[in-house]
């Protein structure tokens, strides 16, 4: 297994869709002989390979030990394979990874339900168990930028803290867990951790948290809920298998 390791910002430029998309073709013409590295947004990295039959490897990674996919020294990774034909598939996973600097400048996809799920810090799934969830109903609609949707309302909480989530999902063709989802909390926890990160991947809206970063709550922008939406989620698995 390779290791990769932070490099001198000289020769770690900053990861932009532009960049990323020239690496991608330098390599599916066979012009990337050995890995490259770029910086993310959030502090995190993306790591280019040419690999075997012509197609690319692409390794999201860095240092968060609350990261799932984290070892005993707190670094992560998540790899994928494409083939050189499928460059705006390779994008858009990059995309769901790491964060880039000109996310503008293409379409986000709202995060897959199953990764709502379990980019879920430990602590609060763990803090999600004791969560007094009631389910309210369930309504069809219409997303202008992802289409079709079930949206899911419960109320979670106990005594005077009762707080309103509601979770979307998006599916066609019988897809499930891998699903894009939308999720809403009127918790302090969404509002000043998750709204603004979710809310740029279009998998939330900037409803209740002012429009700046969460730079003290979640400063590596991670893809995570609070535990009342991750109740919603473990709810929706076991009660409706999405």
């Amino acid at each position: 297994m390779r290791v990769e390791t932070v490099l001198n910002e000289k020769y770690c430029p900053p990861l932009t869709a532009s960049t990323l998309r020239k690496a991608l073709e330098d390599a599916a013409r066979g012009e990337l002989s050995s890995g490259i590295t770029y910086a993310a947004k959030s502090g995190e990295f993306l790591t280019i390979y040419p690999s075997e039959g012509g197609k690319i490897e692409m390794v999201a990674w860095g240092f968060n030990a609350n990261d799932p996919n984290a070892d005993g020294l707190g670094k992560y990774e998540r790899r994928s394979i494409f083939s050189a034909d499928d460059l705006d598939h390779a994008i858009d996973w990059a995309a769901n990874q790491v964060e880039m600097l000109d996310e503008a400048s293409r379409k986000q996809k709202p995060v897959a339900l199953n990764k709502l799920r379990y980019n879920e810090p430990l602590e609060r799934a763990r803090r999600a168990k004791n969560v007094g969830l009631k389910f309210e109903g369930e309504r069809r609609g219409t997303d202008k930028k992802s289409g079709k949707y079930r949206a899911f309302k419960f109320t979670a909480g106990e005594h005077e803290a009762r707080y309103n989530v509601e979770v979307r999902v998006f599916w066609e063709n019988g897809a499930k867990g891998t699903s894009p989802a939308w999720v809403m909390c009127t918790c302090p926890d969404h509002r000043y951790s998750w709204e603004w990160s979710l809310a740029k991947r279009n998998s939330s809206s900037l409803r209740h948290a002012k429009n700046e970063r969460p730079d003290i709550r979640n400063p590596r922008l991670l893809k995570a809920t609070c535990k009342h939406v991750h109740a919603a989620l473990e709810w929706l698995r076991w009660e409706r298998g999405l």
